[in-house]
């Protein structure tokens, strides 16, 4: 009894570290996807996914676009020995597997298998156990997780669970990989003359069109419409041009939201939306290390807030929301609603602005609404998606000769 009971406590307690561990993940992707430097993110993915699954040493490899390799980007060992040359190419060839598969490749062989490739120093070479697992991006494969071990003497396989504990690490790397490449793509586009910006505008945009379908087109219209919407409220010509690269921009934060939530065709549940709603901070996050497109962050960061204060991230209240964030959110919601969703079809104009009417006060600043209806008047070529006009039957015509014998 007194062995079973100790064997007992051991199990529970092994249990307890796992948790704890799987916990300890779950928090630092997090801080992982929340990251937006590519090495960083890397690195600690790396780090995370060898200790997991008890590797000697671990590594992330990119795929580079223009040379059509795979890139080494990091490496973690947790001994103070550098890997071998001949470990290495032998994980090489079981990364290049699993970029053409596009599948986890988990693989363990005794070192004598690669005899033939490295001659006789490999015959009392221990086991080599590998895991490979694709960062896999929509169609296409951005780079691989690999975590190997060197066993001296017995298996080193690794074990179903470690396979799918290093799976769910290369999972949330993904959005952080994807997110950290394309702001890094946009420092460099950012960096450039400030005479290009508007055709860097466009290409961010199209970068986030290509993440996120649904609201192609969304950005460019919405920047159209604010600017309209700003001139009738009086702001002054010097703000425009930050107040139209911030509604170009209000959404970029969404590179980081990951496809799942992003392109859903339902409506989204509570734990969804939470992921959604940290959008704006992120995009701030992102235009804040921008130098001159600072100015453009009050859009960025409010353009969620609710003048009752009921909306987010900051829950501000009235005149406490920049003014060019309120007249953004009524053209942002107008758009949103006037276009068609996986989740529901489009609005006519009619039953949009009767929306906007309705949450004055509420939702939106009375002033901002009073200004947008008075604009959507007066600019009938601005309004969105109309409704067809009624149809009306056709009267018979009237005989002229039997009119004048009525006469």
């Amino acid at each position: 009894f007194a062995v079973a009971q100790a064997v007992f406590v051991l199990v529970v307690r092994g249990l307890i570290s796992k948790h704890r561990w799987l916990l300890h993940l779950y928090r630092r992707g997090d801080a992982i996807r929340s990251s937006l430097d590519l090495q960083e993110v890397v690195t600690q993915v790396s780090r995370d996914a060898t200790l997991l699954a008890e590797g000697t040493h671990g590594l992330v490899a990119l795929y580079d676009e223009g040379s059509g390799d795979l890139i080494l980007r990091t490496t973690f060992n947790r001994a103070a020995d550098e890997t071998s040359q001949h470990q290495r190419a032998i994980e090489e060839w079981y990364l290049r597997r699993c970029v053409i598969t596009n599948t986890t490749v988990a693989a363990s062989q005794p070192a004598s298998a690669y005899r033939q490739f490295f001659g006789p120093e490999m015959e009392n070479g221990g086991e080599l156990a590998v895991v490979c697992v694709p960062l896999a991006l929509r169609e296409r494969v951005a780079g691989v997780v690999a975590v190997a071990r060197w066993v001296d003497g017995k298996s080193g396989a690794f074990s179903t669970e470690e396979v799918q504990g290093i799976e769910q690490i290369a999972g949330q790397a993904v959005t952080a990989v994807e997110q950290a490449i394309l702001f890094a793509k946009m420092r460099t586009y950012a960096n450039e003359v400030e005479v290009g910006y508007d055709a860097t505008l466009k290409a961010l945009m199209a970068a986030l069109d290509a993440k996120d379908e649904v609201t192609e087109g969304h950005c460019e219209r919405v920047a159209k419409l604010t600017l309209h919407l700003a001139r009738r409220m009086g702001i002054d010509e010097t703000q425009l041009i930050d107040i139209e690269r911030g509604a170009m921009l209000h959404d970029v934060g969404k590179i980081g939201v990951p496809d799942a939530v992003l392109q859903k065709p339902k409506e989204l549940n509570d734990a969804e939306w939470e992921t959604m709603r940290k959008h704006p901070l992120l995009a701030a996050v992102m235009v804040s290390k921008i130098g001159f497109l600072e100015p453009s962050l009050p859009i960025l960061m409010y353009h969620h807030e609710r003048f009752d204060g009921g909306g987010y991230p900051f829950g501000l209240i009235a005149d406490k929301i920049p003014l060019e964030a309120r007249i953004f959110s009524i053209v942002d919601a107008y758009d949103a609603m006037t276009s068609d969703r996986p989740y529901r079809l489009a609005m006519t104009h009619e039953a949009a602005m009767a929306e906007v009417a309705v949450n004055s006060g509420g939702q939106f600043d009375p002033e901002v609404v009073a200004a947008f209806e008075a604009l959507m008047a007066a600019r009938p070529e601005l309004r969105h998606n109309l409704a067809p006009p009624p149809e009306v039957d056709e009267a018979p015509t009237a005989d002229p000769a039997a009119n004048e014998n009525a006469a």
